[in-house]
């Protein structure tokens, strides 16, 4: 599995758990997923940017 495919699992576990959760817990999970997401995005692109220099 990929870095940004871990980011990925980690940001649907956030939201899964934010449909369960009290509103300030799910405000936070909620963040959370969003940060892991702009990390996956990052990852894809910078894996993107190393496989066109090769």
């Amino acid at each position: 599995m990929g870095e940004s495919e871990t980011y990925r699992k980690f940001a649907e576990e956030c939201r899964r758990m934010a449909r369960n959760a009290l509103p300030h817990q799910k405000a936070i999970l909620l963040e959370m997923a969003e940060l892991w997401t702009s990390l996956a995005e990052k990852a894809e692109a910078e894996n993107g940017c190393a496989s066109n220099s090769n």
